[in-house]
């Protein structure tokens, strides 16, 4: 199909320039760079084998955030998914399932291969969010089969928390973890046989990192418990405000929802450039030169990525949710690392580039397509925010609010 057709069909379906009707998500000023970008994402003639599941390299990204951006727009007012995109997201499943197949019958693979593990690791969002959708027991049995699979290690993190797991660390994996854990009994019954165990597992998990691993100086987590790896990082930190939110939803202990907060203060504090009003993913410090050449050279060099962006994002919008939409102030925040994305990054012809280094723009073979699928996912999630609409399943009971749909 011709780029410029697939834009004009996605602008009107967006409504652009024009006030959204009641049964219609609200127009955003993200609206022109969430249609460039679903245009080009979506044109065959740019990406002939999507339709097989298949992306460029993107250490799982894609297989959980395009299925991501499918069902929640499934569930919200206005324009559904096509039946092309349900097809793309079910084959994304489906290579989820043959890569955590590989992993599962040998595991030291994910040692040896990083975009086998981030698959394994990132990508089982995708199958969460499958689960959700539409309840299908096939996608609920992967989930458990990939957490019973990762348990030894979610029973004793200690044996990851000085592994350097380049270039997200071992926290950020921890994290992982334990969001998941306990996604899966947000996602689950109580009557489900495992999910009283997840719960205590993702518990105990981030009582764990909060003995090893958070600074009391700081606020934040550190990246390892190696001497020297306590430098503030977007990744593990971000990560972990989406365990801590869903700890709060499932317990009410109101401690996890402030830990959450104190630690987006943080990154706001030591992260945020002032001149380009966007993140750097790591702590601008010349004591850490030598450990950043070790785990991501380029933490030396003013470097912002779009992924970092985009789990701020994720982080503030989980927040502004699980908080019953009542702080503005987190919506807003959300919005500025769109704009970052937005008036830095994106190419304005289809793509939304990798990051900006001292200023200047990624290489176009840097480019990550998940990457760009998450922004989209991320845009629906703020326009749902916009009407007070929940994306992700995180009012506590007694915090609901009136939702003007």
């Amino acid at each position: 199909m011709n780029r410029k057709l697939v834009l004009v069909l996605v602008l009107m379906v967006s409504g652009i320039g024009f006030s959204a009707p009641a049964s219609e998500l609200p127009a955003t000023e993200f609206d022109q760079m969430y249609a460039d970008l679903a245009a080009y994402l979506l044109d065959p003639a740019h990406h002939p084998d999507l339709a097989h599941g298949v992306v460029q390299i993107e250490y799982g990204d894609a297989k959980a955030y395009f299925p991501a951006w499918v069902y929640v727009r499934d569930q919200l007012p206005g324009e559904k998914p096509s039946a092309f995109e349900f097809q793309v997201a079910r084959a994304m499943h489906d290579r989820y399932r043959r890569a955590f197949d590989q992993i599962e019958q040998s595991p030291l693979q994910a040692f040896k291969d990083l975009n086998l593990a981030m698959d394994a690791a990132i990508g089982i969002e995708g199958i969460f969010r499958a689960y959700e959708h539409d309840s299908s027991e096939d996608y609920r049995e992967l989930a458990q089969r990939y957490l019973a699979f990762a348990r030894p290690l979610a029973k004793h993190p200690g044996l990851l928390m000085a592994y350097h797991l380049q270039p997200y660390g071992p926290a950020t994996v921890i994290a992982g973890g334990a969001w998941f854990y306990l996604e899966y009994a947000l996602a689950t019954p109580a009557e489900d046989p495992h999910h009283e165990e997840y719960l205590r597992l993702g518990l105990d998990m981030l009582e764990k990192m909060d003995r090893k691993l958070y600074s009391k100086q700081k606020h934040t987590y550190r990246y390892s418990v190696r001497p020297g790896y306590d430098f503030i990082y977007v990744y593990n930190n971000t990560v972990l405000v989406q365990a801590l939110v869903r700890a709060y939803v499932l317990t009410g202990e109101r401690r996890y929802y402030d830990r959450a907060l104190e630690i987006m203060r943080t990154l706001e504090q030591a992260l945020y450039h002032p001149g380009y009003r966007g993140f750097l993913a790591a702590e601008d410090n010349c004591r850490y030169h030598r450990r950043y050449e070790k785990v991501g050279p380029q933490y030396n060099r003013e470097y912002m990525a779009l992924s970092a962006h985009n789990y701020m994002v994720y982080a503030y919008l989980s927040l502004y949710e699980a908080g019953g939409f009542r702080d503005q102030e987190l919506l807003e925040k959300a919005a500025a690392c769109l704009r970052f994305e937005r008036d830095w990054l994106w190419d304005r012809q289809g793509k939304i580039q990798h990051h900006l280094e001292r200023g200047r723009l990624s290489r176009p073979e840097d480019y990550c397509m998940g990457c760009n699928f998450q922004t989209l996912y991320h845009i629906v999630q703020y326009q749902a925010a916009l009407r007070q609409i929940p994306t992700q399943h995180l009012l506590r009971a007694g915090e609901e609010v009136k939702s003007s749909r």
